[in-house]
Formats: structure tokens, C-alpha cells, sequence
């Protein structure tokens, strides 16, 4: 998932974006209509600043993924997937 707000520019006026994984369930989000993340501040600007300090409520931010692609081709017998959030 790739999360940008137009209110957050780099040095070069450029809309900043970040990546970052899903942390809500299937169910959550089929039942409740929500998509969660996880985002630990990790400086006093920047993206996980806006998202974990300085967003309220009303603000918009847009979302963009899920940005993997899986593929089955009918064969799920023949390997096994680990997956996993960063």
C-alpha cells in the first residue's frame, strides 16, 4: 500500500509517498470497510511524523496497492508462500 498527502513535499516540491503494509484483516476490512497500517514515528518530519503525530481528523490522503501481484496458475499444491510486512 502507497500512502502520499498533498501537504507533505520533499525539497523539491514533490508530493512525498511511502509504502507500507497492510495490518488489517480480510474480515476487518470486508466487515468494517477500514484499511489499517502500522507506522512508527521515525523522525520529526516527513511522512511517519504527518501519520503518527500530525494528521486529523478530515484530512485526506490517498492510498494506492495493494502493489504485489501473485499469480496461481491452478498449481497451490506445488509450492508454499511465506509472506510477511516491513
Amino acid at each position: 500500500m502507497m500512502i502520499s498527502s498533498d501537504s507533505l513535499l520533499d525539497e523539491q516540491d514533490k508530493v512525498i509517498k511511502r509504502a507500507y503494509s497492510i495490518a488489517t484483516t480480510h474480515q476487518e476490512m470486508e466487515k468494517r470497510r477500514i484499511v489499517g497500517t502500522i507506522v512508527k514515528q521515525t523522525s520529526e518530519h516527513g511522512m511517519s511524523a504527518f501519520l503518527t503525530r500530525d494528521i486529523q481528523l478530515g484530512d485526506e490522503v490517498t492510498l494506492t496497492g495493494a502493489l504485489g501481484h501473485f499469480v496461481d496458475h491452478g498449481r497451490a499444491s506445488d509450492y508454499l508462500l511465506v509472506s510477511m510486512g516491513s
